[in-house]
């Protein structure tokens, strides 16, 4: 059943209470833990610089007692599982124009999800202050002049960005470890086969996650029929994953460690069972609105193509049309 209808305003409305709910919390919200050497140091630096991380809570508790910060998860406890398109466009924004940076120092995050993407109070706060025209304790504006406002913010190619991640692990020299041991259904598909995982690795695993944010529910279940028909929570995925994008490509099954579990040496998958295929538009008119369908399933494509290397670069994509439209 497709959840409620809400208006921007509405939505905007909810998550300021969310916001307030977080200011009024003792204790910190929940973050993912960092190396202490690398947040920022106000008194050694100054103002922050474009190393800038979010800190982990005993720290900034000390230097900053009011303030906590929280993440994309804590959201949409409180927000609603379903966040409204146009957060998410602009999460998906600001994690594009940070992957963008990562990846161009050859680096990768190996762990996005809706945990390890952070924001402050204060950060939405101020968006939603210019939302409101000036005014932090009402939504006192018209819908269609907050839909002007946002599309002008997720325009801006200098805005200051709202969300970002919470560290920036790397993937080491032989190309094979990442670690997504508690995130199953947002694993690629050349992690589950063993094959090499580089950056293109973080697209697939951004698009698993805004396709969750858009619709409130994984776009795989690892766990889905493991019982009743005695599969693995692998097999369950990998054949999720064909039902929805077709045939692996042979040169990726090959160049799998773990593949000859589940696939012959001419790339056809050993396990006998039903498929049932289904396009990722399907799957998202079910749960967005129908204006909102082509657009976002054609941006989600291009993050979820099965070939690493076919998987849209992030310098490609962070002034993607589907960001104002």
């Amino acid at each position: 059943m497709r959840p409620p209808s809400y208006t921007l305003l509405e939505n905007l409305k909810r998550i300021m209470r969310s916001i307030k709910f977080f200011g009024k919390r003792k204790r910190s919200l929940r973050t993912t833990a960092y190396d202490s050497t690398m947040y920022w140091d106000c008194e050694k630096h100054g103002e922050p610089s474009s190393r800038e991380v979010y800190l982990p809570a005993r720290v900034w508790d000390t230097l900053n007692p009011s303030e906590r910060y929280a993440s994309v998860a804590d959201l949409c406890a409180h927000a609603g599982e379903q966040l409204p398109i146009q957060i998410v466009k602009l999460i998906a924004r600001d994690i594009i124009r940070e992957l963008e940076k990562i990846h161009a120092s050859c680096g990768t995050h190996g762990d996005i999800n809706p945990n390890t993407i952070l924001l402050s109070p204060t950060d939405m706060r101020c968006l939603i202050f210019q939302f409101c025209n000036g005014s932090q304790t009402s939504l006192a504006l018209s819908e269609s002049s907050a839909g002007t406002l946002l599309d002008e913010f997720l325009a801006s190619a200098d805005s200051n960005p709202i969300f970002r991640l919470s560290t920036v692990p790397t993937v080491p020299e032989d190309g094979y470890h990442l670690t997504y041991a508690d995130s199953p259904a947002l694993r690629a598909p050349e992690y589950i086969l063993g094959g090499p995982c580089d950056s293109s690795t973080d697209i697939w695993t951004l698009g698993c996650v805004l396709f969750e944010l858009l619709t409130g529910e994984a776009l795989f279940d690892p766990q889905f029929q493991t019982v009743e028909l005695g599969l693995s929570s692998d097999e369950s995925h990998l054949i999720q994953i064909i039902e929805l994008f077709g045939t692996f490509p042979l040169d990726m099954v090959l160049s799998g460690k773990y593949s000859q579990r589940w696939f012959t040496q001419e790339g056809n998958l050993k396990i006998d069972t039903t498929y049932y295929p289904i396009s990722l538009a399907t799957v998202l008119q079910r749960k967005i609105a129908r204006r909102d369908v082509v657009g976002t399933a054609a941006f989600l494509d291009g993050l979820l193509q099965l070939q690493p290397d076919h998987r849209e670069k992030p310098k490609d994509i962070v002034n993607h049309l589907w960001f104002v439209t």
